[in-house]
């Protein structure tokens, strides 16, 4: 059976760009729309599935902020997640926000049929940076990663200025949330970011 390895590197981000993103996802609390699950093509909010939150507002410099700081630790995320090189298309980041009673049951990141009919490179490597602050005021939120044919999950605590690589294709959920007080500010917020290989046509 294949082990699953996945990679945790503390404290990834420079304290100015971890306080940048911080600070944009706080500002723009009103820009925070319910995700879609991608159950059916097209993707539908489906709270049985999934209760969190994401941005629609672009990150601008941070984007490029965050990704730089990815391509300086590539080779270390990779081998850390079993995966070899491989050519990149457009890397896609979603920022993320889990609140009181939030979760997102097991699935995996790789698109399959009828979602990847159409799409023109595939998820590989999956990448989460966690945000909020050390003193966030949510408990749980744990992210759960299924080891191949096995029932019981490997549990990573969302520690501030965390990231958790893992394969795409890997079973996973992010555990119930609990905030008390139900506080934007109290989050558990995250940058979820997906490394894609262009698909051979």
């Amino acid at each position: 059976m294949t082990r699953l390895k996945y990679h945790v590197i503390d404290g990834f981000l420079p304290d100015d760009l971890l306080s940048g993103l911080r600070t944009f996802a706080l500002l723009h609390e009103a820009d925070f729309v319910a995700a879609q699950v991608r159950a059916t093509a097209g993707g539908a909010v489906d709270p049985r599935q999934r209760r969190s939150w994401r941005c629609t507002e672009p990150l601008g410099d941070l984007r490029e902020g965050f990704l730089a700081e990815v391509e300086t630790r590539l080779s270390e995320l990779l081998a850390g997640t079993g995966t070899p090189p491989f050519p990149r298309a457009s890397d896609e980041l979603e920022l993320a926000a889990h609140r009181d009673g939030d979760f997102f049951a097991a699935h995996i990141d790789t698109y399959t049929a009828p979602d990847a009919a159409n799409v023109t490179s595939d998820r590989l490597v999956s990448l989460v940076c966690y945000l909020h602050a050390d003193t966030a005021g949510f408990s749980g939120g744990d992210l759960a990663l299924y080891p191949f044919g096995e029932r019981t999950p490997i549990r990573i605590e969302p520690r501030a200025n965390r990231l958790v690589a893992f394969p795409s294709f890997a079973l996973h959920e992010v555990l119930p949330v609990h905030c008390p007080d139900d506080a934007f500010a109290a989050a558990r917020l995250s940058l979820n970011c997906w490394l894609r290989r262009p698909r051979v046509q």
